[in-house]
């Protein structure tokens, strides 16, 4: 009897935990039987996965290491007609209490200046004004100025995008083909 109880719960905790899967795991209850022999070697769920070569044949060998992934592409400089919109905004430039540390060309259809802060860095994106249609904090002429993703708190770093703002050249004739308006829910790429 005490043995059939002990099965009993033995079955109801192996079913009530699924992660025991094992004897081990589950241990014996109320028994005095022994766990099973293992001898054979380790479960199949006690080995680890055979490594497969790229041909699909199982390798011998450890398996390969994961390749990590390339370091992003540099920015890539503002182009003269580019370089024209960004007007006063140069490296080096104060913007309220931040000063410009970098000037970005054209990527995914914004232009980009790299803000340093006292409280941290964040970029500045510019996009084209007509036909966005998530609203900018900032606008100069044909272009919508928004602040890039960052810890920073809006309030923060407000002064500074004004700023920068205010620098850019406000010439409709200036705008460079390729710079497209920001959409709502796209966010900068």
């Amino acid at each position: 009897m005490l043995v059939g109880v002990g099965f009993a719960l033995l079955a109801l905790t192996a079913v009530a935990t699924p992660r025991a899967r094992r004897w081990e795991d589950v241990g014996p209850l109320f028994t005095t039987d022994s766990p099973p022999a293992r001898d054979e070697g380790p479960a199949e769920h006690d080995r680890p996965p055979e490594a497969v070569a790229p041909n699909g044949r199982p390798s011998s060998g450890p398996p390969p290491a994961h390749r990590a992934a390339p370091p992003p592409d540099p920015p890539s400089p503002p182009t003269a007609a580019e370089r024209s919109v960004f007007g006063a905004l140069v490296v080096g430039a104060r913007v309220a209490d931040g000063t410009v540390v970098a000037l970005e060309g054209l990527r995914d259809g914004f232009l980009r200046a790299r803000v340093r802060l006292p409280a941290g860095a964040y970029e500045v994106i510019i996009a084209r004004a007509e036909g966005t249609n998530a609203r900018p904090p900032v606008t100069v002429g044909p272009y919508a100025v928004y602040p890039g993703q960052t810890p920073i708190p809006y309030p923060t770093l407000a002064a500074s995008l004004r700023a920068a703002a205010a620098s850019i050249v406000p010439d409709a004739a200036l705008v460079p083909p390729g710079l497209r308006p920001l959409r709502v829910n796209e966010g900068p790429r």
